[in-house]
């Protein structure tokens, strides 16, 4: 395989790793708060999966949106260095939502910041870690391992 091939292939999987991600951070996310929620009082089961199969990709928007560039540096990281442990994933993936959090409180967002919105994020970046390592992470460097063709 050509080096132009591997790297488009490398590419699309990046791709879809940072959408699958993305999805499972915000996966998580809604799953939290349904179950804050929840506590307070009875919901039905299938008003909560038609939420959430309405609520998780809008909010997957706004997770990709905030973590984007946290996470180019920590997949070119991943890429250039061959780092391809899952614990490696899951650190950077809360990681970047505790950054993100961070960065909007220090522009001035209001963002509580209570335990349990730490430990939500640290989940949900978790998830979005592993799901990133699933799709892409695993096989983070092999662009470089090019065979000659013939």
């Amino acid at each position: 395989m050509n080096l132009a091939k591997a790297l488009a292939i490398k590419l699309a999987l990046d791709l879809g790793g940072f959408i699958l991600s993305a999805l499972a951070g915000s996966l998580v996310l809604n799953l939290a708060i349904i179950a804050a929620s929840a506590a307070d009082s009875d919901p039905d089961t299938a008003v909560l999966a038609a939420g959430l199969a309405l609520s998780v990709p809008f909010t997957a928007l706004f997770v990709g949106y905030f973590a984007a560039v946290p996470a180019f540096f920590v997949i070119v990281a991943a890429e250039l260095f061959r780092l391809r442990q899952p614990w490696f994933f899951l650190a950077a993936g809360s990681g970047i939502a505790l950054l993100v959090v961070y960065l909007i409180r220090s522009a001035g967002g209001e963002a509580e910041a209570g335990p349990g919105l730490f430990a939500t994020l640290l989940l949900a970046g978790a998830a979005a870690g592993l799901a990133y390592w699933v799709v892409a992470g695993r096989s983070s460097g092999d662009w470089r391992i090019v065979t000659s063709p013939g």
